[in-house]
């Protein structure tokens, strides 16, 4: 069972921009499960691009939804929904303006200014409200991903991914900071 208390880590993982996605993956939910010291299943996944000025098109959600710059808790969005991960593959500053990853708190909040290949992790409860900071310009690329501690509540479509290989292990990774 995992411990949803108060927590929020980062890591900076190596070759975060390789063209194999499904690995990526496979290790970001191991090195989490190995942190926590318990098996996580995925919940959800996501590759979500922010753009400004945005882009029209059918494709593209509609012009008036921002949901990501509102505060908000992941596990009121989805029950399931433990554990969340976000995975940045654009550079701050350098791809896009604005855009960091905002936690509030009582009495200070937090900022994670995104950089490429930063992976941040937290509980998905309450305990962690946050959004996203309005961007100025630019493409913000993130990974996200959200973990169950639950197989019977794993998304039936991205269970195969739990099945890891030991060379999967993000190497001596270790939290970088925690908030």
């Amino acid at each position: 069972m995992c411990d949803v208390s108060s927590i929020a880590c980062t890591w900076q993982i190596e070759g975060a921009y390789t063209p194999n996605g499904q690995e990526l993956m496979r290790r970001v939910r191991r090195t989490l499960a190995e942190t926590l010291g318990t098996q996580l299943f995925f919940s959800g996944a996501l590759l979500n691009r922010l753009q400004v000025p945005q882009i029209q098109g059918e494709m593209q959600l509609h012009p008036n939804k921002s949901d990501e710059f509102a505060p908000h808790v992941d596990k009121a969005n989805v029950a399931s929904y433990d554990w969340s991960a976000l995975l940045y593959l654009s550079e701050h500053g350098t791809d896009f303006q604005g855009g960091e990853l905002i936690f509030h708190d009582d009495e200070d909040d937090k900022f994670i200014v995104p950089s490429r290949g930063l992976l941040a992790f937290f509980s998905s409860g309450l305990e962690n409200v946050h959004r996203v900071n309005t961007m100025a310009w630019g493409q913000r690329l993130v990974l996200s991903m959200w973990f169950t501690c639950s197989e019977r509540h794993s998304h039936p479509e991205l269970r195969f991914l739990a099945e890891s290989r030991p060379d999967e292990f993000i190497a001596e990774s270790s939290p970088s900071a925690e908030l």
